[in-house]
């Protein structure tokens, strides 16, 4: 990343959840989805964060930019709160 990455992560589901992370369907709805940034929640005051480890769309790929659907395995923690219509936010500085 080059410092300037922003991207925003919208859920549809969580398709898997468990203690370290999980599967969401998701759509990235503005910038570059990469697998590697860190995401939290653009509303609200829940201080977890999530790491994309894992993108698809019909095989694996390295990133996704707006607005296409994606699966995504995210990892920092249990996805527990998380549904339609959240919205994840990455801002690198």
């Amino acid at each position: 990343m080059d410092g300037t990455e922003f991207a925003k992560l919208q859920i549809h589901s969580v398709e898997q959840d468990g203690l370290d992370g999980g599967v969401c369907i998701a759509r990235c709805i503005e910038g570059i989805v990469r697998t590697g940034q860190s995401f939290a929640l653009e509303e609200g005051d829940d201080p977890r964060r999530f790491t994309v480890d894992r993108i698809e769309k019909g095989r694996t790929v390295e990133f996704m930019d707006a607005p296409h659907s994606l699966l995504a395995r995210l990892s920092g923690g249990p996805l527990t709160g998380l549904g339609y219509g959240d919205v994840l936010v990455c801002r690198s500085a």
